[in-house]
């Protein structure tokens, strides 16, 4: 850190200049790969929740290099023809040379920063910004929000720069940490042409349904990809001992019917791969005269010069059978192409265990997914239907869940809830969350209460996790509805008076930031209403602003309210997720309060 406290302006500046144009820190800069990249999700979701908690019109992710600051995200500014400006304009460059959190009230009368243009230029007042390291603490920008007033800032305002800016470092970390695993792979194997067709042999893979679909795609994609003429695979066949070979004929039309099946007995590279369990290199012509004299002729007819062959393990280390290449030329014994070669047998190998991992899998996801979201219960004068969606990508079961708790006979709990991320790491920390809100609420406590109670159990996990809750109670006895939030994105009540509207009150910060006790919204819930109480990923869209994606959805809303919720859940999905590339989790419950005059009863719908 650098000592500014006695400065005059211009050693100020050049201090500031130096910081910025330190070497390491610049390339670190460089080394993220994310300069003059395109807005990403995840960037944007960082920045909009800095905006929406310290509530600004603008909030940024950014990159500074010795030039200029980058805006990797920029919340609010996204009409501007450019998503950058200097370094020198930029006000990173103070977080940078102090090497910490740099927050300005009024940057009009602040004499580090009165003479930046940008204040004028952009209209900038107040500011705030905490800077984004990489792992070794390289500062590479800064996650900031900016506001065209004065402000004062306090601790909870740090402390929420710093967790989201520590969040976007771990974004960052992560792409550096992909980057360099594949750019290793890239300089190991010395084939980054036939990345994309590697890709394709695995997709190809994981659509494949039987074993000699398998062997003839590797027989198909192994030649492009490895840079040799063929590829041969061969399965044990072992109540025969032997080794039928089935992509031989289809790779060498002159022999392929000599080599259609080996005895495991037989000397050739192929059989002694297997027994020995080891790698065969032939690197040349007289090498393989050598070694396998009787089939010298028909390697000389073919045009096979040198070849590599190895056996073919499935995941427990047992051999099945072998996997060879051949090549027409002269070849030496490369470890990059063997580490390729051996990627491949690995993917081969993996294939074949597939279908029962596979089904293994999907059976433990979907016994996991019960468990968490539990059964629907049946409730007189409810009609509910519940939804999960996982993001396409991932697990299976994310962070997002939803909860509905009979309280008494007439009252009714709906819970909805997200943790930031994704996988087994934030269902892990989803069940933690969703097991303690549960267990309070099943305590009858104060609604606005339960946050607060959370947070105090939930304590050992404070600094590790984000989330957001939506909570309510129905009570059909006085046709109410209790609602509060914790940062969760508003949920929507059609009543037969008032029509769709949102509910924005009840609101506190997100779970992982104490809040205190929350303010508890009640509102009519007459027969006839619903509730709809989802999570982000129904709705939000990179591509338009938030309100815009919640006026869609209330409209859709009041256009199927009368229908059974079930239909109404279908179609909200239907016309909101994105089948089969849905970026994140959706958790959906609609909620209608039913009488026999409104309604006639339909049973509960779980998906």
């Amino acid at each position: 850190m650098i000592d500014l406290t006695h400065l005059t302006v211009g050693d100020f500046e050049e201090a500031v200049r130096v910081a910025v144009g330190r070497p390491q820190r610049l390339r670190a800069v460089e080394a993220t790969g994310l300069l003059d990249s395109d807005p990403e999700a995840a960037f944007d979701a960082l920045a909009r929740l800095a905006g929406e908690l310290l509530g600004t019109p603008y909030a940024l992710v950014t990159l500074v290099d010795d030039t200029r600051c980058f805006w990797k995200s920029a919340i609010g500014l996204e009409a501007l023809p450019v998503r950058q400006n200097t370094a020198g304009e930029s006000f990173c460059q103070y977080v940078i040379a102090l090497d910490d959190a740099f927050l300005t009230g009024d940057a009009r009368l602040d004499v580090r920063t009165q003479n930046n243009t940008t204040i004028a230029s952009m209209g900038l007042v107040a500011w705030a910004g905490h800077p984004i390291r990489n792992r070794d603490g390289e500062i590479l920008g800064t996650l900031c929000v900016v506001d065209t007033v004065p402000r004062t800032w306090d601790d909870s305002h740090a402390r929420i720069l710093k967790v989201l800016a520590g969040a976007a470092g771990s974004e960052i970390e992560l792409r550096a940490s992909l980057s360099a695993a594949e750019a290793a792979e890239r300089t190991a194997t010395q084939l980054v042409t036939q990345t994309a067709l590697l890709g394709s042999l695995a997709r190809s893979l994981s659509g494949s349904t039987t074993t000699d679909e398998v062997c003839q795609l590797i027989g198909e994609f192994g030649p492009a990809i490895l840079g040799v003429e063929a590829v041969l695979v061969g399965l044990i066949d072992f109540d025969r001992r032997v080794l039928p070979l089935i992509a031989a004929a289809d790779v060498h039309e002159a022999t392929g019917h000599r080599y259609h099946e080996l005895p495991l007995a037989a000397h050739t590279p192929l059989t002694d791969a297997i027994r020995t369990g080891q790698p065969i290199f032939i690197a040349n012509t007289a090498d393989g005269a050598d070694r396998y004299p009787l089939l010298a002729d028909d390697a000389n007819r073919v045009g096979v010069v040198s070849s590599l062959t190895e056996p073919l393990r499935r995941t427990d280390g047992t051999v099945i059978g072998t996997m060879g290449v051949t090549w027409s030329v002269e070849r030496t014994r490369d470890d990059n192409e063997l580490a390729l070669f051996d990627t491949l047998i690995t993917l081969f190998a993996q294939t074949l265990d597939r279908t029962i991992a596979t089904d293994s899998r999907s059976e433990l996801i979907a016994n996991l997914r019960d468990h968490v979201l539990g059964t629907v219960p049946t409730v007189t004068g409810l009609e509910v239907a519940v939804r999960y969606v996982p993001a396409h990508d991932h697990l299976g079961l994310g962070g997002d869940w939803y909860d509905i708790i009979e309280l008494d006979q007439d009252r009714t709990c709906v819970i909805v809830g997200d943790v930031a991320g994704h996988g087994v790491e934030a269902t892990a920390r989803m069940g933690q969350i969703q097991a303690v809100v549960h267990a309070l609420i099943r305590l009858n406590l104060d609604l606005g209460s339960v946050f607060d109670l959370a947070e105090h159990a939930l304590i050992d996990l404070h600094d590790h996790y984000l989330a957001t809750v939506d909570l309510f109670i129905i009570d059909r006895s006085t046709a109410t509805l209790q609602h509060v939030s914790a940062g969760h994105v508003p949920p929507i009540v059609w009543t037969p008076d008032s029509g769709a509207s949102l509910l924005e009150g009840g609101r506190r910060r997100l779970l992982g930031n104490p809040a205190g006790l929350a303010p508890v919204e009640t509102v009519a819930f007459p027969a006839g209403s619903v509730l709809v109480a989802y999570t982000d990923g129904l709705i939000e869209r990179r591509d338009e602003p938030l309100d815009h994606s919640l006026e869609r959805l209330r409209n859709l809303v009041a256009q199927h309210a009368a229908h059974p919720t079930n239909v109404i859940a279908d179609e909200l999905l239907n016309r909101l997720s994105r089948a089969g590339t849905q970026p994140d989790d959706i958790a959906l419950a609609v909620v209608a309060h039913r009488t026999a005059s409104t309604e006639p009863a339909i049973p509960q719908s779980r998906q």
